[in-house]
């Protein structure tokens, strides 16, 4: 009897955690695109565990939080790797591919997901979920610093620290606990010119897995970051933040990286905001340079008043 060839999918996802956050929905669509659903190499396997037709394949990533997270992650790829060297007799095997990655077009007002979209001819709604919001909070708010790393330079969108310390500093004056997240290493990932001080908790070097730190942020209060993977978590959970924004907004600026369905942000710009796409430009990154030392405001501190709907700033901004 001759066998029907096995068509085997495998989606080329992007290696980010932040990106691999973005790019959920698109992969899950996908999977149902297909009677056997997808095989997707990425080194963020926990990401799709709630995805029972996504099994997920390593890959060889240089990078040093990408290759910890790989070697944390031996189990989950183990079933699926078996599964897609199996052979059958002689039975043929049909391969389809799909890449995953942002198309940056010249328009910044386009946002990420609509590109992620375009990419597989996904028509049906974007909605960047990753599970339930939490029932209750906790009386904590998450602070993601502004790091450096010599692996993949990207200074010009972090936020002047000065700032992070600000949010710390007012968290604590109103009774919050306050959570330094990040994974340092000496020479390879250090703080953006200073350590933020004050903080209730340093988790700094890599302590809490990604589920851990997926939990911590679905539990908090708040959240205060740059750009970063931080921003399409808080979406995805239902997490209110306060993104700081540096520069290179022209791969960074809030209408590249809020989902439609985001209602949990409050972006804050410098004025005027740089739309470069230089990740080592010299941006102006100053909130408000007519009045530099008014504090930023932090919407999220308050519990009984609700966020800002609206994720994007209202009023136009100025390259520079």
């Amino acid at each position: 009897m001759e066998l029907k060839p096995r068509h085997v999918v495998v989606v080329r996802g992007m290696q980010g955690l932040g990106d691999n956050i973005y790019q959920r929905p698109v992969v899950r669509w996908l999977s149902t695109q297909y009677p056997g659903g997808v095989y997707l190499k990425t080194p963020w396997p926990q990401l799709y565990q709630d995805m029972p037709l996504v099994r997920c394949l390593p890959v060889n990533s240089t990078l040093r939080t990408q290759s910890k997270n790989i070697a944390r992650s031996r189990s989950l790829y183990a079933a699926a790797a078996r599964a897609v060297m199996t052979r059958y007799g002689r039975q043929e095997v049909v391969t389809t591919e799909y890449r995953l990655a942002y198309s940056h077009p010249v328009d910044v007002a386009v946002p990420i997901y609509q590109s992620l979209q375009q990419s597989v001819g996904m028509k049906s709604p974007y909605h960047l979920a990753l599970g339930e919001p939490a029932t209750s909070r906790r009386k904590i708010i998450v602070i993601r610093p502004g790091t450096v790393r010599t692996e993949w330079m990207a200074s010009a969108r972090n936020p002047k620290q000065e700032y992070v310390q600000a949010a710390i500093d007012f968290f604590n004056s109103q009774g919050f606990e306050t959570i330094v997240v990040a994974d340092m290493a000496p020479m390879l990932e250090v703080y953006a010119s200073f350590r933020p001080l004050g903080a209730s908790t340093y988790y700094e070097n890599g302590e809490l897995s990604v589920t851990e730190v997926i939990e911590l942020v679905r539990s908090a209060h708040g959240v205060v970051s740059g750009v970063g993977f931080m921003v399409p978590l808080c979406q995805a959970v239902g997490t209110p933040a306060v993104i700081l924004h540096g520069g290179a907004g022209g791969y960074n600026s809030p209408w590249c990286i809020t989902a439609p369905s985001a209602i949990a942000l409050h972006h804050v710009l410098p004025r005027p905001y740089c739309l470069c796409r230089d990740y080592l430009h010299n941006c102006h990154k100053i909130i408000d340079p007519l009045t530099p030392s008014r504090p930023i405001r932090f919407p999220i501190s308050n519990p009984h008043k609700p966020l800002p709907l609206n994720p994007l700033p209202p009023d136009p901004v100025s390259y520079q």
